[in-house]
Parts: structure tokens; sequence; C-alpha cells
């Protein structure tokens, strides 16, 4: 580059952030406000240097100078919050960090992955066309103690590289085994490809045929073979642009006479958009699916197995594999011209050590006002506090089961249902060839059929519901269309049916049938037994919005608002709203949903709270101030306006969940469970907190496998004036009375009930 622009990076360290800003450790020779512009030339498609490509790409480059970024700027931040021109500095350390990470390293997000080699042992199968990969993740944030580099161990699935050919056989090899055919492979058919145009669409492909290899996108698959897809071609005789005419060919006889026979004409083409309606067709024997991308899509099963392989490692092994990564992040710096210290920066590279505080565990009451003794966040039931007795309920068989199945499954459920309290009686028991077309039908039928004057239906019980589609399809028309409640079951589970399984089920259908399966105990509530007649004038709210994914552009986001109606936080009424915009975050009706609420919570208890306590999920630190400006504004104004003569008192929590902070006890005989990890109730405030903020971070709940991810709590304003330890324990307590498991969670319950509220809408609109 020097001899193209004079030598003016002489003695100079350059970092690149990819798109349009350069960080130098010195000022470059250039003049202020003046443009330096000259040519370049970079090996084309670099990112895959495994691919031996001779190809050169040109590229015109224009250098200004913009401003120079002075460290002091940190010091004043601390000294001065309102001073936000630390960023830069921020920004610097992150551009530098990443710099040396990329050397042997690709980016995705602010996460770092080695490229894919062969027979890579640092990737798992995840199946037959996924595979999974760790890299690290990175990043600078001003805390309280300074400036500090948050290190962690990701995870992110890959689309495997393969051939298109293989990738084919292998998925109807897959089919023919899902239905149980074992002898003779699925025929290629209209279902498989559109099952597997789902899985591969939008990948980029390489062919094989070419000197210079290129990048496709895939747009799809031919359900026809290559020697029957036929598409038009320039027929020229003898060169003369008037003797050229178009004749019809099959994509096998095109690439016989270009480039030589195929071996397999007999599988499906490749299709490329060129236009609207114009593809392009590439025979699949000669298409390999590019490595390194990541996977836009995973099934259920992908899903599971993704989060047992992930949460195999405990949190010792995962503290050492980050310091290993902060080692090579040093030795690449020092094999590297030394960056940081160029740059002026020191990477200290042994983890912080903090002192935490471990909250007491809230007083919880079951059946007949008895305590219940808690044990690392979890507890075990001997009655649901208010049981429901299930008269009359109806249980629909979707698959043929045997009858001792069904008799034991029965058995199991009323059995351990009478344990907890719960009377439950035999159920009518009907037979269902699940259909579509039918389904509404068959279940309007039922609620007139058994809603008669022996009694109201009270549930509908689902056995050998195994797909996604027919739950969402029995819950839209159950939820939205005939008010019904609904419990689906799997085939599996209702094979293997214990305690265990019946207990969890039980916990659900005893909610939803408006039971309470544990309440506080409000004289021994710690910190707040002085204040129990405030507590309960409170009003615990939580807000999520569900976004499609990126390629759903189809479909809008959903925001769901929940809060507890009635003082034991027991019970709760919810809010959904259909966003106006694609993926949008900030919710514009939030006055509407939040009045839903208070008229839900003033029906239910005669009276209104005095305090109201918003908790916020999903929204990034970058988007605070908007939050604040459209959100907590139009909160505020909703309250003074519903009743003026009452007066509410806010608090409002955002509640972040991703985020790469991860705590380990410093010995390990105070860590609990098999994998030893810091205790529920654990509460960090100090150290890598925020220097200007109330934030705090609680883990709420017992880590089952892996490292426990604490929630991260900011609050952004207070007009109840609360104490950082009254917070500390109101949350905790709400992490304590999710109905559906006997555990702590990791958010609290209104939150969790809103992001289960969303999602479910967004299945109702698909």
């Amino acid at each position: 580059m020097n001899n193209n622009v004079g030598n003016i990076f002489h003695n100079v360290l350059c970092v690149y952030d990819g798109a349009s800003s350069m960080l130098t450790n010195f000022r470059l020779p250039i003049i202020n406000d003046k443009l330096m512009k000259f040519r370049l030339k970079l090996p084309n498609n670099q990112q895959h240097q495994h691919h031996h490509n001779d190809n050169e790409q040109e590229f015109e480059i224009f250098i200004k100078l913009i401003k120079t970024v002075s460290y002091s700027t940190i010091d004043d931040y601390y000294r001065n919050p309102m001073n936000d021109s630390y960023l830069e500095v921020v920004t610097a350390v992150n551009l530098i960090i990443r710099h040396l990470l990329m050397e042997k390293r690709f980016l995705i997000g602010r996460t770092n992955f080695h490229h894919h080699i062969d027979n890579d042992k640092n990737r798992l199968n995840l199946s037959i066309l996924k595979e999974l990969s760790f890299g690290i993740s990175s990043s600078v944030q001003t805390c309280s103690s300074g400036l500090q580099l948050i290190m962690d161990r990701c995870c992110t699935p890959f689309i495997k590289s393969f051939m298109i050919n293989d990738c084919i056989e292998y998925f109807q090899r897959e089919m023919s085994n899902n239905n149980h055919n074992h002898q003779q492979q699925q025929r290629w058919n209209d279902f498989l490809r559109k099952r597997l145009e789902q899985i591969i669409k939008d990948y980029y492909f390489e062919v094989s045929n070419l000197k210079h290899s290129r990048r496709y996108r895939i747009a799809g698959i031919t359900l026809e073979s290559a020697d029957k897809v036929m598409f038009k071609t320039n027929d020229n005789n003898g060169g003369n642009g008037e003797q050229q005419r178009q004749r019809m060919i099959s994509v096998a006889d095109y690439f016989h006479q270009t480039y030589g026979k195929l071996q397999r004409p007999d599988l499906p083409c490749v299709k490329v958009r060129r236009g609207r309606n114009e593809f392009i067709y590439f025979p699949a024997e000669i298409c390999r699916i590019i490595a390194d991308q990541k996977a836009k899509k995973l099934t259920t099963k992908e899903k599971s197995d993704l989060i047992r392989k992930v949460a195999n490692i405990n949190p010792i092994e995962r503290l050492e594999e980050i310091r290993n990564s902060v080692d090579e992040l040093i030795a690449m710096d020092n094999d590297d011209d030394n960056y940081l210290k160029e740059f002026g920066f020191n990477v200290c590279t042994q983890p912080i050590t903090i002192r935490a505080n471990v909250l007491d565990p809230p007083k919880l009451l079951e059946g007949d006002e008895r305590p219940i003794k808690l044990n690392n966040g979890k507890w075990r039931y001997r009655k649901f506090f208010q049981p429901i007795q299930l008269k009359r309920w109806i249980l629909v068989k979707l698959l043929h089961f045997d009858h001792s199945i069904v008799e034991k499954f029965l058995e199991t459920f009323i059995r351990n249902g009478e344990q907890l309290g719960m009377k439950i009686d035999m159920p009518i028991r009907i037979d269902y060839d699940f259909n579509m077309a039918t389904l509404k039908d068959f279940l309007q039928k039922l609620k007139q059929q058994y809603n008669d004057g022996d009694g109201e239906l009270q549930l509908i019980f689902f056995i050998g519901c195994n797909l996604e589609w027919q739950h969402s399809a029995i819950k839209k028309f159950c939820d939205v269309d005939l008010e019904l409640i609904t419990q689906c079951m799997r085939q599996t589970n209702v094979l293997r049916i214990n305690q265990s399984i019946a207990v969890n089920i039980l916990h659900k259908i005893n909610a939803k049938l408006g039971g309470i399966n544990v309440t506080l105990d409000y004289g021994k509530i710690p910190s707040l037994s002085s204040s129990s007649d405030d507590y309960s004038k409170t009003m615990a709210i939580g807000v999520d919005v569900a976004h499609p994914s990126p390629s759903e552009k189809n479909l809008p986001s959903i925001a769901a608002m929940v809060a507890n109606i009635d003082q034991s936080f027991a019970r709760y009424s919810s809010s959904v709203k259909i966003q106006k915009f694609f993926r949008q975050e900030i919710i514009k009706e939030l006055d509407k949903m939040l009045i839903d609420l208070l008229r839900a919570y003033e029906m239910k208890t005669n009276r209104l709270p005095e305090k109201i306590i918003f908790y916020r999920d999903g929204v990034s630190e970058g988007q605070f101030q908007v939050v604040y400006n459209e959100e907590i504004l139009l909160i505020k104004k909703t309250l003074e306006n519903y009743r003026p003569n009452h007066k509410f008192r806010l608090t409002f929590i955002i509640v972040q969940k991703r985020h790469h902070s991860r705590f380990i006890p410093d010995n390990s005989k105070d860590g609990v469970g098999r994998f030893y990890n810091i205790p529920p109730g654990t509460v960090v405030d100090a150290v890598v907190v925020h220097p200007k903020r109330f934030d705090f971070y609680l883990c709420s709940h017992a880590g089952i496998q892996g490292t426990s991810r604490p929630s991260h709590y900011c609050v952004l304003i207070d007009e109840n004036q609360y104490t950082a330890n009254y917070i500390h324990n109101f949350t905790n307590v709400l992490c304590h009375l999710y109905a559906r498991c006997s555990r702590s969670i990791s958010i609290p319950t209104p939150v969790f009930y809103a992001h289960l509220a969303a999602f479910r809408a967004r299945e109702h609109i698909q």
C-alpha cells in the first residue's frame, strides 16, 4: 500500500473496522479536510482463503482525517457522567481487540470463530446438515472500576460444507428413516424438495466446473432432474449474429457439451435467481455449500441437541477456555507489532475477583399454609396452595395407544394429582384422526356437546400431539376462537409417563384452571416484612417483544404485557398488541396495554395499585434513552390521566439476559449443584456494574448444567425511592413464583409470562 500512496503508512499501525473507519496509532501526513485517493488490488473472495483463487479485485480507497481520539475522555467521563465522548475510546479499544482476534478467526456479530478445516475437532455434529462451532466474544465496557474487557465462550450453529448431491442423498435417507422405511430410500418428490429447500435456501455455494470459483446464492431446488430441466440457449451457426437462433436444451446436455458429462444427471438442479422470474440452473453434483455460514433456522431437535452440547462444560473448564483465548490474544499481539502497546493499552490476563452477596430465599407457602423448604432454589410440593377439582374433561387421542398404555397414563396422572390436592375424575375418551380441515368443527362440537347441564367443560387434553404445527393449530382455535383450555402432550411422554412428568403437567393444568400452586408468606418476606401493607398494593408488570426472524419479513413483531391482578402475585392478566413495523422494539401502544391491565387489577381487587414496578425485557443499552423518551414518559402520562385523583409511583427496570458476564465461585466449596455454580440469590452490584447507573446482576436460579448466566437489571427511574436491597429482594421473590415448575427461574415471573404470551400470539398469526 505504501508504494501506491507515497509511503504515508511508514511505521504506522492501522486497524480497519470493515466498514468506513480506520484507526491509526499516529497521525497520517494528511492535511486537514483533504481527501487522499488511491487504488489497491486485493485477492478476490479472500474470506475463503483455503480456496485457491488467483483472481484480483481492484478497489478505490479514499482517506480523510475525521478526528483525533483522546484517552483523557475516559477520566473526564468518570468525573462528569454527562460527557459521552468516552464512547470513541471504547469503540477504538474494541476495534483493536477485534483486529487481533481476526488474525486467525472470522467474525459473526461480536463473536470470533476459527475457520472450518476438514475433520475439525472443534466443531460438533448437530445434524446431517449442520454443525456447532465454539468461539469467543469480546467487548470492552466502562465499569465502576475502569475499562474492562469481557470475554466469553460462545457457540453458533453453521451449515456444513458439502456437495449438494450428497446433501440430497443424506436428506432422502434421513426422511426414510424417520418414516420407518429402512429398506428403501425415499424417492425424490415435491414434499422432499420443499422440506430441503427450506433448509438450504439463501445459503451461498460455489461451483467446481470453473477455473475461478464464484459464489452464488441458492434460490431453490428443482423437482425435475438435470436431464429434464430445459432452458433456452443461443445456437450460433458460423458466428453470424443473424444466424443465431434459440433452442431448448436440458441442463445435463448443456454441461455435457460445455464442460463434460455429468455423473448424476438424474439428480435435481440448484436454482439461482437472475431476475424476477428467471433462474440459472446448476447440476447438484458440481455445487458445494461454502463453509463458515451461520445456520439460519434450527429444528426443535437441533435446538435441544445444541443446548445439551453447549451446557456440558462446567464453569472451571469454561474459565480455562477463556483464559486460553486471552493468552492467544496477547501472543498474537506480541507477534503482530504490539498493537496494544503501540496504541497505549495493557490487558491484565487475570479475571477480576469481586465480593458478592447471597440473598435469603423468600418464604413460600403451599397447601394448608405450610411453609415450603427451599433447597438451592428448588422445592417439592406436598400439596398445591389452592388445588382445583378437575371433574369434566376430555382425553383426545391423536394416535393409536394400547389400552394398557392409556390406563397407566391416567392412573399416574390422577394419583399424582390427588397427592397434590387435586381431585381428578376419569375423562371422556375420544379418538381423533388429526385433520386441519375438520379440526375447528371437531372442537366446536366438543364444546357444544359437553358444555351442558351436567357441568362446564374444564379441559381438553390431547395426547400424541407430536408436531409443532398441530400444537399451533389446536392452540389457535381453542385460545382465540372457542375459549377452551387445552393441554397437549407428546407421544414419547405418554409412553414413559412417571411421577416427574405427571407433576410437571399438573403444575400447568392447575394454574390454567385458576388454581394457585405457591404463594408468599407476607409476614416473613426478607426486607419487606415491615412494609407488607404497601407490598400488597404493588403491581409488577413484565413487558417483552417477540420478533420474527430476519427472513420472515411478512410477519410483524408482537408486544406483550403481563401483570399480577392479585396481592399474592399468583394470578396474572395479559395484553397483546401487534407492532406496526417489522422487528420494531419500541412499543407504540404501551398506553392502551397498561390501561387494560389497570382495569383488570381494579376489577379483581376493587382497588388500584399504588406502586407499579415495570420489568422491561429485550432492550439493549443503546436503546435506554429511546425507551425513556418514548415508553417511560408515555407510561407516566397514562398513569396521570387514568385516575387524576389517584397517585401512582413508578419504578422502571430493564432486564437483560443477552450479555456475557459470568461469575464463578472463587472456592468450589461455595458452589452448588453438580457443576458448582454460584448459589441462587447471588447479587453483584459493585466493580463490574456501570459507574453511574443503578444496576446489578442477580442469579436467582440454580444452574442445572453448564455455567449459570445471571440476569442484568438496570433501574432507569425509581419514583418509589426503593433501597437497593429492597429491589434485589423483590426481584428475587418474583423469580420464585413461576407456576409451571417447582424451582426459581432466571427472570421475574411476569417477564417470563410476557415472553410466553408474545410467542403464543406470534404462533396464532402465523
